[in-house]
């Protein structure tokens, strides 16, 4: 009877450090550089090193992008503070020893491009991919997710999710999975909402849009006759362009034969 007690506490003890979240910061003061500072708590872990990892893919496309060729200034402390000994045992993931059961990482994130698979940071928006913006523990996949964004200040920004709305700008995510195939984009959003019909009922459906242009660059601009140009977009309006037929690829190219360099125009891309 008694080993059995002793047992039933030791699983309730598991169960409650299971349902423990895994919580996150994210903040954009150096959106202009592309920059965000993240932080997570890791807490309740079993003693010895802990490995905390960056993924090297994200849902949907699973070639290889070493996410952590992204990461800097990283650091780690305990639940009072106390700097933890880091270190790397191979190119995208960090051993953290040392620590109280708590682990509070803190790292800088680099984003400068805004597609489906890296993390897009700009003064005007902030497109998150997470695999490619939040780092994770081993051992703690199935534990619930809490990522808090602070936004910009003097800036109308929101944020547009499929995550579980909390509080404010906190929202949840019941596991690692679930967070890390959640998309975020954070900008001057606004909601379109409709009705659909969902198996003979009325459901109000909703789709959030951003009303600011991506960061603009420079374009290249047509000025003189001396060698075919080629690219994977056209250039302007002054360079038709057509499209290599029976190739591997989609590849539009110049019609015109020009010399391109760089223009003071810009255009959002």
């Amino acid at each position: 009877m008694k080993y059995r007690f002793l047992l039933i506490l030791l699983l309730a003890a598991q169960w409650i450090a299971a349902q423990e979240k895994v919580r996150y910061q994210i903040s954009f003061d150096n959106a202009v550089h592309h920059e965000a500072r993240i932080s997570a708590v890791f807490p309740s872990l079993p003693g010895g090193p802990v490995k905390i990892n960056m993924s090297r893919s994200s849902p949907g496309r699973y070639a290889l992008h070493e996410f952590a060729k992204h990461v800097y200034q990283l650091s780690a402390t305990d639940s009072k503070g106390k700097t933890l000994t880091v270190s790397r045992p191979d190119p995208y993931s960090w051993l953290v020893t040392g620590h109280d059961g708590t682990v509070n990482v803190t790292y800088t994130l680099f984003g400068n491009r805004a597609d489906g698979t890296y993390t897009g940071i700009t003064s005007l928006y902030a497109h998150l991919n997470m695999p490619a913006t939040f780092m994770w523990a081993e051992g703690l996949e199935n534990r619930p997710v809490e990522v808090t964004f602070n936004l910009p200040t003097g800036k109308n920004w929101n944020v547009a999710t499929q995550l579980k709305p909390e509080s404010g700008t906190t929202f949840s995510a019941p596991h690692l999975q679930y967070f890390m195939d959640s998309p975020t984009h954070i900008g001057n959003n606004l909601l379109r909402e409709w009705t659909v019909n969902d198996r003979g009922k009325p459901k109000p459906f909703n789709w959030p849009f951003t009303t600011t242009a991506p960061t603009p660059k420079p374009t290249l601009t047509p000025t003189g006759s001396k060698r075919w140009c080629r690219s994977s977009r056209p250039f302007s309006a002054n360079c038709p362009t057509t499209t290599l037929a029976g190739t591997l690829f989609w590849l539009p190219i110049c019609l015109r034969p020009t010399e391109m360099v760089w223009s003071t125009a810009i255009q959002p891309f």
